[in-house]
């Protein structure tokens, strides 16, 4: 092969070499910049919340403060001799003042309007819709309200229960942890059909996670799979009663 032959395949094959250079230098490129969006995007969502717990707080100290004031206020017009027609003009500036900047509120829940599942020991229950929340993060991928404030909470469940001659323990879980007050239990010796569940108050801190699990069946051997206990209509409430 000649020189000049030589010369033009080298050429070529350079060609190619840089082609696929070229192609994965711009695939590398856009996997950085995949993930360079992606981290951005990680980072604005924690900042977002960062600067909504920072309000929140400022609204809590407005709050307290302006509850300190109404009280000192309240307090000052029932001490000073005062007629009875400055008082009652008074009153409801005071309450009108104290409506404008309202208490912290937190609240999450969970539903399954669907015909629900079967309670099988230590797997939590099926939700398939999330409702309305608020400093809190409800999610039917995992079936947990994740708390996102410190406070005492009010939790409510319910939940229709269908069995046959069985029984089941059923309970509330804080993160991994079973909540003790918050067990309850369905039993019966023929069919039936009811709605059993629990209310509960107590403390709860940013990053816990509530959901609902079976803890224990007995069903006689029914040929099923699943033990012979369904439950449906479910729901899963948190609600904020006062912050710490």
């Amino acid at each position: 092969m000649s020189k000049k032959s030589n010369r033009k395949l080298r050429d070529r094959v350079k060609v190619v070499f840089l082609k696929e250079n070229e192609e994965v230098a711009e695939s590398g490129l856009e996997s950085v910049l995949e993930a360079a969006n992606e981290a951005v995007e990680d980072t604005l969502e924690e900042v977002a919340e960062t600067i909504e717990d920072a309000l929140e707080e400022v609204a809590e100290t407005v709050w307290d403060t302006v509850e300190e004031v109404a009280e000192t206020v309240a307090g000052t017009i029932e001490a000073v001799p005062v007629k009875k027609e400055q008082t009652a003009k008074m009153r409801p500036i005071i309450k009108k003042v104290v409506k404008k900047v309202k208490p912290p509120i937190a609240f999450g829940s969970l539903y399954n309007a669907d015909i629900g599942g079967f309670a099988v020991p230590g797997v939590k229950l099926n939700f398939t819709s999330e409702g309305p929340e608020y400093k809190t993060r409800s999610s039917i991928s995992d079936d947990t309200i994740r708390i996102k404030k410190d406070g005492v909470y009010e939790i409510i469940f319910l939940t229709d229960v269908m069995t046959l001659n069985g029984e089941a323990d059923f309970g509330i879980f804080r993160n991994n942890t079973l909540i003790n007050e918050a067990k309850f239990s369905v039993k019966s010796g023929d069919l039936l059909q009811t709605t059993v569940g629990k209310v509960v108050q107590l403390e709860l801190e940013k990053g816990d996670e509530i959901s609902v699990r079976t803890i224990f069946t007995n069903t006689p051997d029914t040929g099923y799979e699943f033990p012979d206990i369904r439950y449906m209509n479910s729901s899963l409430t948190v609600k904020l009663l006062m912050k710490d």
